[in-house]
């Protein structure tokens, strides 16, 4: 993985990493919503950080 790459991954981390402290240090609820965007944001970092080959082969079975 390039250091670019690196970097956008630590940057779409940044909601979660907020998200985990606001509960734990401010006492924050943690609604459906907020728990929601965090699960999208990781659902999409690790989709994006798949293999295309690995997508094709699993979901284009041609």
């Amino acid at each position: 993985m390039s250091k670019l790459s690196q970097t956008a991954v630590y940057t779409y981390l940044i909601p979660v990493i907020c998200l985990i402290c606001s509960y734990f240090v401010l006492g924050e609820k943690l609604t459906v919503w907020s728990a929601g965007g965090a699960f999208l944001v990781l659902f999409g970092l690790v989709l994006s950080q798949l293999d295309s080959s690995v997508l094709k082969k699993k979901f284009l079975k041609a």
